[in-house]
């Protein structure tokens, strides 16, 4: 029982850090893009501010939050970074039904262009495949430490 627990806290400390480290990177790639030109050149009406520690840190908390739906087992989907392509579909309708009207945007941001829910869109999906490619990796390096020497394991003798 205990180490059940202990394994469930440990899948809990997982998603939360997988998701808001893929949220910084994201965020950073994101912040690039607006400070390179790369979102002007592409007719995306989106700035960021000066890159500065809060708003990393709010990114990353949402990112974590989001992450949660990671304890969500998807059997359909093998591998973890498919179901974050699904899951990545949350920060975006957040961003489309939410973020977008508080700030005077419209649904969807459709106020500041077309590109722009695209723009989320892609983003998103992003941050999904990469919290569930962290956590891939993560599931095989853990699957490497029980079976160091990457030999076959022999079956139980009957």
């Amino acid at each position: 029982y205990k180490e059940n627990r202990l394994s469930a806290l440990n899948r809990f400390g997982q998603v939360v850090v997988a998701g808001a480290l893929a949220s910084f990177v994201v965020s950073v790639v994101f912040w690039l893009c607006s400070f390179l030109g790369i979102f002007g050149a592409l007719g995306v009406k989106m700035s960021t501010p000066d890159p500065i520690l809060f708003w990393y840190l709010s990114r990353s908390l949402e990112g974590a939050v989001f992450g949660l739906l990671f304890l969500i087992p998807l059997p359909i989907l093998a591998q973890q970074w498919q179901q974050g392509l699904l899951y990545g579909l949350a920060p975006a309708i957040k961003l489309y039904v939410w973020n977008y009207p508080q700030a005077g945007h419209g649904w969807f941001g459709l106020e500041l262009g077309f590109p722009v829910p695209l723009t989320a869109l892609v983003f998103s999906l992003a941050w999904g495949a990469l919290t569930g490619w962290w956590l891939d990796y993560q599931a095989a390096v853990e699957r490497d430490e029980q079976n160091p020497l990457g030999e076959k394991q022999k079956p139980p003798p009957a």
